[in-house]
């Protein structure tokens, strides 16, 4: 079962015969476990980040957020929105992933990743 990738229009993978929105799809677990999984991933991929100094502009942004009063859970959600940010343009353009664009949006921080125009060039 790919519980992943299931429309709410489809049968519901769970064999019951009922389109999912009326199953299993009625329950917002499912959901629910699907962005826990991701946040843990790009909170991973952020503690990584900071152990391994790659790049270097996330240990500068960790250490200037818990400098400015933010908690090390507020730090390390906005880094990791920061991050989500870029992953979202690198996955709906196509494109590589752009240190220097990545960098920018952790200089910006606290300020939201998205508050400006995306540059994709």
């Amino acid at each position: 079962m790919n519980w992943n990738k299931i429309g709410r229009n489809e049968r519901c993978p769970c064999g019951s015969g009922k389109k999912y929105k009326h199953c299993c799809g009625q329950n917002d677990e499912w959901a629910f476990d699907r962005k826990e999984l991701l946040r843990g991933q790009i909170l991973e991929a952020v503690k990584n980040q900071l152990r391994d100094g790659d790049p270097p502009e996330t240990k500068q942004t960790y250490d200037r957020l818990l400098a400015e009063g933010y908690s090390e859970e507020q730090v390390m959600h906005q880094i990791g929105s920061a991050l989500l940010c870029e992953m979202s343009i690198v996955l709906r353009y196509q494109t590589p992933f752009d240190r220097k664009r990545y960098a920018s949006y952790l200089n910006k921080l606290p300020a939201p990743p998205w508050s400006e125009e995306i540059n994709t060039a």
